[in-house]
């Protein structure tokens, strides 16, 4: 989806070589055909959902739509007449011109790189549509001028063989009337597409009727590999035969009331329209989850929405140009075409164009030949499908290994860590049970800091008075407030979310209070050097120059690295000291939470815990289970700007949930998907959850992770077999066993040698679970964090090593284990049965290993090979 290169299809029919001027509609049925069938519905859904995520974006930047134009937009009984008017009315107009010209700036970089590649994204859907509109209005001269600008998109995608044959259609049909007069008004008349209802707006291209009328009638219902036929007498058959079985089941299709020559579209039926409706809200929700490429400040780098890393500049500078890079190619194919016919016929050179899957991790790998380097890639389930076909593997032995770089179940490409909406978690214990605002003052409140500086709004100009407000905020909550902050430190084992944002990070630094905040604040927030620089200048600025009066009948702590800072007033004047029996190694501030909670002097206080994080939300419920005298907890979270705010009854849940499920709720967290670990794939939170809590054994064994530093033999099966249950094989136990199955249920792998395949679908390794190696260190690592967490009211929460759990310390960083062992087999002799090792040759062990997705620097021969 994030690949601008992929917007529009590009496999088009090598057909394209046998159109010649004679039947040049068939040029114009078979593009009008390419473009319908690819994406029909997932490119322009996305579209419009980027759509109107950017027109919230300028909604926030120039304000709501003025009240006269929302009661016209929204008036019953519209009619053409009155859109027309719309479209006339002074305040619409005014009010799209101010639109324009914000899309304009967005697409010129003024909103940040992100922003612009997407808004560019949305323009190349909108010329398929036009493109579409073309077909299915029979309009002959928007057909061809979408074609002039679609022929620039080929030579940027690195397609050379449709670059060259669109430039020739392209200028044959902006030439008919002087090559072929009177071709124009045959083609204008209804030559250009088929109509085959009376449905306005329901034309279509001539090849495509073919395939849904005649074609699909005629053909046979047996799909796949195996219905190939490779027999001459065979296809003869077919096609002398073909008309009499189209005519017969067309007829049978309309008379049983099953087809209907004037139904109308598909897309525009009532079912179908509450799907979409359905699916553009799940879009829309999966961008806000992971990132919003419309944001209200802008940035240069160009982020991955899915991983929210940013690409590097030579990625970015291709992404973003390459409509003017296909434009200059084209026109350097078209001179030298001008003053050498013979140009067009020689070979197009591939040009290395980057996008953001040449950011995939790569491995290398020995086989009997060479050592090959290898690609994180998507197509090797398709090369195992033609070697067990051609070969009797053992896959068994084939699914233990990883396969991929890095396992694509549970990171992307680029090896970063796979995420989930951690929030589904809070929001479904939540619901089990109402909660309203505490009725008791409360005593102590504590404030996750970044949270804290993250939803502060109309911040003043300098550093300064910035610390006064953060100050003010926190006096108001209650009598003594602690605002908790993280403690970056290096190494850490959160070094890849550190520099997921950060790969630009510079030094930064803060000389008084007099200093202007930086311009771009939510910005800033993001750089570890500035927030380790603003939270020592808060320390500062508020034992130096707090307002006596605002800090007056309060206590205010400020914990900050190791050190937990105390503010209070003493006959009119600020005292500032060091709480010794608040100072602590913990690293984050949810952890430090729970310190501070089990610290707390009073007996039985009320508590409030100001974040919306689901990891403290997790950690709260476990420990106050097991405090002997429990507080009365609240957690107070969301945001009153979007009204979200509310409090939730921790208290009150952790007597409502069953004490073995609390006990087993930090290490399912963990394994599920936090920020120290990867989420599987499209399995959320939910689901699992329910999961582990219909088997007791799959709770003991989360119960069990994180108690000690070791995993266990039957933690670790359990949690094998629940993991097999989370990909809906629940009758198996053993994670490769689940990977052999999901690859025959999609392939339908038979025993027949004659027919190895009776259909073929796709598979995508991001669908199975990680091979048992990476299984081992995914559970090592969950071991790790929830010991961490269930050890979070110690000083030193943790003295594991990570080099031990699952990570690897590499140029002072933490980096991700992903498994044990090799990758691949090191030679298909490996993992081939004993009675098929004579039918090796030399070429064997090329054929499993080449399937890197690299493209050759070379000319190319016009084969793409798709």
């Amino acid at each position: 989806m994030a690949d601008l290169f992929k917007v529009i299809g590009l496999n088009v029919n090598t057909l394209f070589l046998s159109v010649n001027l004679s039947s040049l509609w068939w040029l114009v049925f078979m593009i009008a055909l390419f473009f319908s069938f690819r994406c029909k519905r997932l490119h322009p859904m996305l579209a419009t959902a980027l759509q109107i995520l950017h027109f919230r974006f300028f909604l926030s930047v120039h304000g709501s739509i003025p009240e006269d134009l929302l009661h016209e937009i929204f008036r019953e009984n519209k009619t053409p007449d009155t859109m027309n008017a719309l479209e006339a009315n002074a305040t619409y107009l005014s009010f799209m011109h101010k639109y324009s010209e914000f899309t304009e700036v967005t697409l010129s970089g003024g909103h940040g790189a992100t922003s612009r590649f997407w808004m560019i994204y949305v323009k190349l859907v909108q010329l398929h549509l036009m493109f579409l509109r073309a077909c299915k209005t029979n309009n002959l001269s928007l057909f061809v001028f979408i074609l002039g600008q679609m022929r620039y998109l080929f030579f940027a995608c690195n397609r050379p063989n449709y670059a060259r044959w669109m430039v020739r259609y392209f200028l044959n049909l902006a030439n008919v009337d002087k090559t072929h007069p009177g071709l124009r008004n045959i083609l204008e008349n209804g030559a250009l597409t088929v109509n085959r209802t009376g449905m306005p707006f329901s034309r279509a291209a001539a090849d495509l009727t073919l395939e849904q009328s005649l074609n699909a009638d005629a053909a046979s219902r047996h799909t796949g590999i195996t219905s190939f036929m490779t027999s001459t007498s065979a296809r003869r058959r077919w096609l002398i035969t073909r008309s009499a079985r189209s005519a017969i089941i067309g007829s049978i299709l309309q008379k049983t009331g099953l087809k209907s020559p004037d139904e109308g579209m598909k897309d525009l039926k009532d079912h179908r329209i509450r799907k979409d409706n359905e699916d553009m809200t799940k879009v829309l929700d999966t961008i806000s989850t992971h990132m919003n490429p419309f944001q209200t400040e802008s940035d240069d780098n160009l982020y991955c929405l899915s991983t929210g890393k940013s690409v590097p500049n030579d990625i970015k500078a291709d992404l973003l140009h390459c409509q003017e890079l296909g434009k200059r190619w084209c026109q350097e194919f078209e001179d030298g075409c001008r003053h050498d016919p013979a140009r067009f016929e020689k070979a197009i050179p591939r040009r290395k164009v980057k996008n953001f899957t040449s950011v995939a991790v790569k491995a290398s790998v020995k086989s009997n030949k060479k050592v090959v380097e290898l690609q994180g890639t998507r197509d090797l389930f398709g090369r195992l499908l033609y070697l067990s076909s051609k070969y009797n593997l053992d896959l068994n032995r084939v699914f233990s290994f990883p396969l991929t770089p890095v396992p694509l179940s549970l990171a992307h490409i680029d090896g970063s860590l796979n995420k989930t909406d951690k929030s589904k978690l809070l929001h479904k214990l939540e619901n089990e049970m109402d909660s309203t605002y505490p009725g008791s003052p409360v005593d102590v409140t504590l404030v996750d800091g970044m949270f804290l500086l993250h939803t502060l709004q109309n911040l003043p100009v300098t550093l300064g008075e910035v610390a006064s407000l953060v100050l003010q905020i926190l006096c108001s909550m209650s009598e003594r407030v602690d605002m908790i902050c993280d403690a970056y430190k290096n190494p850490s084992i959160k070094d890849l979310e550190h520099s997921r944002r950060s790969a630009d990070e510079t030094a930064y630094s803060i000389t008084g209070p007099g200093q202007h905040r930086p311009k771009e604040w939510q910005k800033a927030l993001k750089s570890p050097a500035f927030k380790t620089q603003f939270l020592k200048f808060l320390a500062q600025e508020w034992a130096s120059h707090a307002d006596p009066n605002t800090l007056a009948g309060h206590h205010v702590y400020l914990a900050v690295d190791n050190v937990c800072h105390h503010y209070t007033v003493q006959q009119g004047s600020v005292i500032h000291e060091e709480a010794a029996d608040l100072a602590c190694t913990h690293e984050e501030a949810d952890t430090r939470i729970v310190f501070h909670l089990s610290r707390l002097t009073n007996e039985k206080p009320t508590v409030a815990v100001r974040c919306s994080d689901t990891d403290v939300f997790v950690l709260l419920l476990y420990h106050i289970s097991r405090m002997p005298d429990k507080p009365l907890v609240w957690m107070d979270v969301g945001l009153s700007s979007n009204n979200t705010r509310r409090y939730i009854n921790i208290s009150q849940l952790v007597a409502h949930i069953h004490r073995e499920v609390l006990e087993a709720l930090p290490a399912f967290h963990a394994y599920t998907g936090s920020d120290y670990s990867a989420s599987f794939m499209n399995k959320g939170k939910i689901r699992p959850f329910d999961l582990m809590r219909k088997k007791q054994q799959f709770v003991s064994a989360f119960a069990c992770l994180g108690r000690s530093d070791k995993v266990d033999d039957n933690t670790m099966m359990q949690i094998e077999k629940f993991t097999c249950c989370m990909y809906s094989m629940p009758k198996l136990s053993k994670v490769n066993d689940v990977r052999l199955a999901l690859f025959e249920q999609k392939y339908a792998l038979c025993k027949a040698k004659t027919q190895p395949l009776s259909k073929i679908k796709g598979v995508n390794p991001s669908d199975m679970p990680p091979c048992h190696s990476s299984l081992v260190n995914k559970v090592r690592r969950a071991n790790y964090i929830a010991y961490l967490w269930k050890n979070a009211p110690a000083r030193n929460p943790s003295d594991l090593d990570p080099n031990e759990h699952g990570w690897l310390l590499k140029d002072n960083q933490y980096v991700i284990h992903w498994y044990d062992g090799e990758q691949l087999p090191q030679s298909i002799t490996n993992i081939l049965s004993k009675e098929d090792t004579g039918a090796l040759t030399d070429d064997t062990d090329e054929e499993f290993f080449s399937y890197s997705s690299d493209e050759s620097d070379d000319e190319s021969d016009d084969d793409d090979g798709d």
